[in-house]
């Protein structure tokens, strides 16, 4: 299922595709010129946050696969350092 569902995003790269837990998939709608604005200030400073305390800082580009099945792409993210590494092993 995963691999179906990373092939339909890659297929359509002009789209933001995300998933919920059921494994429907949802179309999200492009931020307007506001909305991108301040995501891009909420990702700079989530960064310095990481910077400052470790971790890892992310912005909408990010897809994360949750325990639920769910598949999202938040607006800016920020993992603790251990969750990481957990989640990378």
């Amino acid at each position: 299922m995963r691999a179906r569902f990373l092939e339909f995003v890659l297929e359509n790269p002009d789209l933001n595709i995300e998933q919920d837990p059921s494994g429907e998939i949802v179309i999200m709608s492009p931020a307007g010129a506001q909305g991108s604005s301040k995501n891009s200030e909420i990702a700079f400073q989530l960064t310095g946050w990481a910077r400052q305390h470790g971790g890892w800082s992310f912005d909408s580009s990010a897809m994360f696969f949750l325990a639920n099945g769910a598949k999202r792409s938040p607006d800016a993210a920020w993992i603790q350092p251990d969750l990481w590494e957990a989640a990378r092993s």
